[in-house]
């Protein structure tokens, strides 16, 4: 069983990882460098213009190009029945949210231990979570099994639960966005991000976890919670177009309950004025496909691409906030790799939650 140490930096294993990281860091530099210099000669030959002449700003606006990481090939070579990677999205249901009759399974301790073991039955490696308080995190520390572990601010209500036994932890922290306390579009909420590597293939990956607000408590702006997330929105985009232009070769991979679906959501009498949405390009969904930077794990599973392609949820959910946006699988030679993803409904998740459990999984073989 978990106890509150989970939450503390891992400070004798991050020091006897740092020659490991330290040299994989200079392997990346290296072929970071490599990229540089293609993407100058391309752009020299389009414009005219070098990126050493170019100034900081249009730098900037460049989009990040992802490189295919190569780890996958040698590894199957010892795993023929391929290799899995699974990430998931939950928004647990905050626990003063159950005197209001929004869950049926019985108390927030009961709620929380099938979460958890739910969390184990289905072998995620990282989870974000969604509308943790405090009680539920220590519930979440002493029922959870020794390896997995909760990353996270405690003011923070989307920590991110990582498998120790798959993955190392490199780097945590927050992402600011605005909350449902935030007067106007301060961003004072914390969402987190963890960096971890897989212990079987060393891919590195870059993960936030995120909890955009449904509506705005607090007056103050004309379209209430959408500016809210659409702000929340391209404070995760940045992230992870930072993070990919710094490291190309890092999967980037977005978890959360959004608030914001593959569609707008127009002005009725039946839904409150501050839960409409903006225009379709202020939803997360297409500011995150933008540019080819991420996909949204549905539409992966299905072969759809471009910037937000679909138009209708996914057929078994009636409206879709919660998502898993990943960088699009870049082709490794000899590998074949596919994502499943997953609405779980199943005995162990049932009335433990007003939203389900989503999972992505990635699975490589090699190609006969």
């Amino acid at each position: 069983m978990k106890t509150s140490s989970v939450e503390q930096p891992i400070v004798v294993q991050q020091k006897a990882e740092i020659t490991q990281i330290a040299a994989h860091q200079e392997s990346e530099a290296s072929a970071w460098k490599r990229v540089v210099a293609g993407a100058t000669l391309a752009l020299v030959a389009v414009t005219g213009v070098s990126l050493e002449t170019a100034s900081p700003a249009a730098a900037e606006q460049q989009a990040p190009v992802a490189v295919p990481f190569s780890g996958r090939s040698a590894v199957l070579a010892s795993h023929p029945e391929g290799i899995t990677e699974t990430f998931g999205t939950w928004n647990i249901l905050g626990a003063n949210h159950v005197a209001a009759g929004r869950a049926e399974g019985g108390s927030v301790a009961a709620r929380t231990s099938r979460e958890v073991k739910a969390i184990v039955n289905h072998k995620i490696g990282i989870t974000g979570l969604q509308e943790v308080e405090p009680v539920q995190r220590e519930l979440i520390k002493h029922a959870a099994p020794a390896n997995l572990v909760l990353i996270g601010d405690k003011d923070s209500d989307s920590p991110i639960l990582v498998d120790r036994d798959k993955y190392d932890v490199l780097d945590h922290g927050n992402v600011l966005i605005p909350g449902y306390q935030d007067r106007g579009l301060h961003a004072g909420a914390k969402a987190t991000f963890v960096t971890v590597r897989n212990k079987l293939t060393d891919e590195i990956t870059d993960v936030t976890n995120s909890h955009a607000v449904a509506h705005n408590e607090l007056p103050g702006s004309d379209r209430g919670g959408a500016q809210k997330r659409e702000r929340a929105a391209d404070k995760i985009v940045k992230f992870h177009e930072d993070k990919l232009r710094k490291n190309p070769t890092h999967t980037q991979v977005a978890l959360g309950d959004f608030n914001s679906s593959y569609k707008r959501r127009g002005t009725d009498k039946k839904t409150p004025i501050e839960k409409n949405d903006g225009p379709m390009n202020t939803l997360i969904y297409c500011k995150a496909t933008a540019n080819n930077l991420m996909q949204d794990a549905y539409d992966m599973e299905k072969g759809i691409t471009g910037k937000c392609p679909t138009k209708e949820p996914p057929k078994n959910l009636t409206y879709v906030v919660d998502h898993i946006f990943m960088t699009g699988i870049l082709a490794e030679a000899g590998v074949n790799t596919t994502v499943d993803w997953d609405v779980v409904k199943t005995a162990d998740t049932k009335h433990t939650s007003d939203h389900f459990l989503l999972t992505a999984t990635k699975k490589s073989v090699l190609v006969p």
